[in-house]
């Protein structure tokens, strides 16, 4: 299991330098792109709710999903504080259909932060992008980052030791330990959390999330095959300059 209650409740920490503000920019930019102006926004893995409540107070009408009962704790809370007003859904966003969604579609779906890459298998891409499509409304944009897969192989993931301090003498070590599984096209990344105070270890906590990476034919050849025609591949965050192996985000939108 991924994103169990003690790694989400140190999510936000773990990432309180990501600019989510900056990357709301860049999803309107891309709206400004495909010369549309949604109204409605359907966030998939929208974990603790940071691009949802961000967008809301832009004036969306957000409605937000994943799988994470305890990330979206976190996420209504964050509303509620920023008096934003999203719905959210709790269910994986593979098994998430047009019935559980009671026949709404939407002007835009978002999934940010890699998130299509916790879906490993073809079948689960497969169904996933057939589903957007029934979400979105005539001309709707779907909109996601990735993994770019000639990045990942020329630059290899690494080993890293991140420390957050927390407050009351305590600290927490995040020890991530990535493998490459290149057969499979999936890197499985070994996440250890300690929460330490003094010389004691308070909790050891582990949870090994398996990432896909994307390579264009294939990104291309789901969404085409999902109904999708206008597509576009882009670095993270720089539109408009043609991708390299020095890019390892991929910005991928779809109408």
């Amino acid at each position: 299991m991924v994103f169990e209650k003690d790694y989400s409740n140190l999510y936000d920490r773990f990432y309180r330098d990501k600019n989510y503000s900056q990357e709301c920019d860049l999803i309107e930019a891309v709206f400004k792109r495909c010369q549309t102006k949604p109204r409605t926004i359907l966030d998939l893995g929208c974990g603790t709710g940071s691009h949802a409540t961000l967008l809301a107070k832009r004036g969306y009408a957000v409605t937000g999903v994943d799988r994470s009962l305890h990330m979206l704790e976190t996420a209504k809370e964050k509303a509620r504080a920023e008096n934003a007003d999203i719905s959210f859904i709790q269910q994986d966003i593979s098994r998430l259909t047009p019935e559980l969604l009671k026949g709404q579609t939407f002007d835009a779906v978002i999934s940010m932060f890699a998130v299509i890459g916790y879906l490993t298998e073809n079948d689960q891409l497969a169904r996933t992008f057939h589903n957007i499509r029934e979400f979105l409304k005539p001309g709707g944009v779907f909109l996601f980052d990735c993994w770019y897969g000639p990045a990942v192989l020329s630059q290899r993931p690494e080993s890293r030791v991140h420390s957050y301090d927390i407050g009351d003498s305590r600290r927490v070590l995040r020890l991530v330990t990535p493998e490459l599984d290149s057969l499979r096209q999936v890197v499985n990344i070994n996440y250890r959390v300690l929460e330490i105070k003094g010389d004691r270890v308070l909790s050891d906590v582990s949870e090994t999330h398996r990432m896909r990476y994307l390579f264009p034919m294939e990104t291309k050849y789901f969404l085409e095959t999902a109904g999708f025609r206008d597509i576009g591949l882009d670095p993270f965050e720089d539109m408009g300059r043609e991708l390299t192996p020095n890019d390892w985000n991929m910005l991928v939108t779809a109408v």
